[in-house]
């Protein structure tokens, strides 16, 4: 045999022995393709019951926090301290009319080289409250001197969070315009 044929015979059993190798790798091959594509079929897991309580939940009342909230207005439709206070955002710039009674007044000695503050006083909805209060000011040193504490009266005014004579309050302010003593 000559070089050309013995190459001829290389390549003859190399593309013999490749493609014998392609068909056994088919063979082996093509039962996974066929079975191995297709999902396998399982039943899915039951969700497990929950476990049976030996104990009972004893949990607190719930609380009506609608039912916290003050009523915003009195029956003649004037304004409550508390309810305002609660919903002040509301009504900031506004005029309006509250009724309360007179729970401080603004101290001033009157004697001469006394300073004093510019005249206010705090309203509440009840005597003796302590914690829910609004300031009124903008008046008068001898408009003050008419009020009296412990009185109810029916206070007309711009509700704002500062007032004319300094006083800020991020809850708001009554700036004073007129007054009535309420019924």
């Amino acid at each position: 045999m000559n070089a050309k044929q013995s190459a001829q015979m290389n390549h003859f059993r190399a593309v013999t022995a490749h493609s014998s190798f392609i068909k056994w790798g088919a063979l082996l091959v093509l039962p996974f393709a066929i079975f191995g594509c297709t999902p396998p079929e399982f039943e899915a897991p039951k969700k497990p019951l929950p476990p049976e309580r030996s104990y009972a939940v004893n949990l607190p009342p719930v609380i009506d926090l609608d039912g916290e909230i003050p009523p915003l207005r009195h029956s003649d439709q004037t304004f409550r301290v508390d309810g305002l206070l609660v919903q002040a955002h509301k009504f900031i710039g506004d005029d309006l009319s509250i009724t309360g009674f007179v729970s401080e007044i603004s101290p001033c000695s009157n004697k001469v080289g006394d300073t004093c503050p510019k005249p206010y006083l705090w309203i509440t909805d009840s005597i003796g409250e302590l914690d829910v209060k609004l300031r009124v000011a903008d008046m008068k040193r001898r408009k003050l001197r008419r009020f009296k504490v412990g009185k109810r009266y029916v206070f007309t005014g711009k509700f704002t969070k500062t007032s004319k004579s300094g006083y800020a309050n991020s809850r708001g302010v009554l700036r004073l315009e007129k007054y009535t003593k309420a019924k």
